[in-house]
């Protein structure tokens, strides 16, 4: 009996030291989400200013045609900026060219069915509008 009693006593506080050190945790990440998005919208409100000062463009479109937006600045005061890529090596990267026709999984997924137009929609081009309603707040 006694060593049950000491067994669920270690037990017990061996759990309470994980919770405690979970919280602690949680609260950790929390403070630094909350520091690097101050730090970021702060560079984000300085390459904006540059970006009037040094006739910079906030946002454009590529020779390819791509979207690219200025984030912030580095280091030494240039700017930074944000773009996809519509390259198929990073595709091949991750194996998502295994689900396009003839791609040996048999999926043949190309993003053009009829079945899906205006009901599945993935869009990651370009900053996120941190007001958007899906977002509630998150971004």
């Amino acid at each position: 009996m006694k060593h049950f009693l000491l067994l669920f006593g270690f037990l017990f506080s061996f759990s309470l030291s994980i919770q405690a050190q979970n919280e602690t945790q949680k609260v950790a990440l929390l403070n630094s989400a909350k520091y690097f998005e101050i730090k970021s919208r702060a560079n984000y409100t300085l390459a904006v200013l540059k970006a009037k000062e040094n006739g910079w463009p906030i946002r454009y479109k590529s020779k390819n045609n791509v979207s690219v937006n200025l984030v912030g600045v580095d280091a030494l005061g240039q700017p930074k900026y944000l773009t996809t890529f519509a390259d198929p090596i990073q595709s091949i990267s991750i194996n998502t060219n295994k689900v396009w026709p003839g791609g040996g999984l048999g999926f043949n997924l190309t993003g053009a069915s009829d079945i899906m137009t205006n009901k599945l929609n993935i869009w990651d081009e370009g900053v996120p509008r941190p007001t958007h309603v899906e977002f509630g707040g998150k971004v």
